[in-house]
């Protein structure tokens, strides 16, 4: 693997694998305090039962309670925690390759073609990555191919051949330009030269 899409920090991308997070967060604190606060007002009901009684069981529900309270705060805390863990590891299976793919098309945008995405092998949009490696090779082979003819028509100094050349080449993007409003050239017209 080339180590210029190497990875090597958790947070790729800090916007969205916070955002991620803090809904993550914000779910388990709503369900911690669903069970909770049901627990706490059925242990505040039972301590009103326990007026008049003896001290000894009223400490010891005292006990029960603060055992209760701090056992759900711990779970809190160490789900949310876990939570956070979790979903920094899972958002990086994803914000990961995203950020790969831009970058390396940002490079090819440049016309470089010998590069190609490289994803880990556990890594989500494996197919994208394999469908955007795909195209890359249809056109480094097209661009090569391309170079090559008009290099050939450059040697040979022959116009009719680079205009002949020129409209076998724009003739199937026709439709696609035709749709946004170009117009094809027209093969009687000179070429304007520099």
């Amino acid at each position: 693997m080339s180590t210029r899409y190497r990875r090597t920090q958790i947070i790729v991308d800090k916007p969205f694998q916070w955002r991620a997070t803090l809904i993550g967060m914000t779910y388990m604190i709503a369900i911690t305090l669903v069970v909770a606060i049901p627990l706490v007002a059925m242990m505040r009901a039972n301590g009103v039962l326990l007026i008049g009684r003896g001290t000894e069981l009223v400490e010891l529900y005292e006990t029960q309670q603060r055992f209760v309270t701090v056992s759900l705060i711990v779970f809190a805390v160490g789900i949310t925690g876990a939570w956070v863990i979790f979903n920094l590891w899972r958002t990086h299976k994803i914000a990961g390759p995203v950020v790969n793919m831009t970058r390396f098309l940002h490079n090819l945008s440049t016309g470089d073609f010998s590069e190609r995405v490289q994803l880990r092998s556990k890594d989500e949009f494996q197919g994208l990555a394999g469908a955007i490696n795909g195209m890359v090779e249809a056109m480094a082979k097209r661009d090569e191919t391309m170079r090559k003819d008009l290099l050939e028509i450059a040697q040979s100094g022959s116009m009719d051949r680079l205009v002949a050349y020129a409209n076998d080449h724009l003739s199937h993007d026709a439709p696609d330009m035709a749709e946004a409003g170009a117009t094809q050239p027209d093969p009687a017209e000179p070429v304007p030269t520099a």
